[in-house]
């Protein structure tokens, strides 16, 4: 699938169907790669327009990337903010697809 010739609302609309699966295939995981990828082409106007979608596979991302580990996620639970369950969701299923995705970063698991 090319994401460059879906529509801001398409990209939206595949972005959260594909996070929100209770587990990611290796598939699910290069198409939030993807889906990150086209959202940072788009640049800001369609990040704001799409921000559910996008706050979604802005989390993905500072997990899969590893600029959010897993002590960050740590401190973040203990603090109470709301965006540690997020994380930690992330963390649960790229840890589960880990076998067959090669980016999740190692501290992860």
């Amino acid at each position: 699938m090319t994401l460059s010739k879906l529509t801001d609302i398409e990209l939206a609309v595949l972005g959260r169907e594909t996070y929100d699966k209770p587990y990611w295939s290796d598939e699910d995981v290069r198409m939030l790669r993807d889906c990150w990828d086209d959202f940072q082409r788009r640049g800001e106007h369609t990040m704001t327009f799409c921000r559910p979608s996008y706050s979604g596979v802005l989390a993905f991302h500072e997990i899969d990337s590893g600029e959010v580990g897993e002590e960050d996620v740590r401190s973040l639970e203990r603090a109470g903010a709301g965006i540690a369950a997020d994380y930690r969701a992330v963390v649960r299923k790229l840890t589960q697809s880990r076998p067959r995705c090669k980016r999740t970063p190692l501290s992860l698991i």
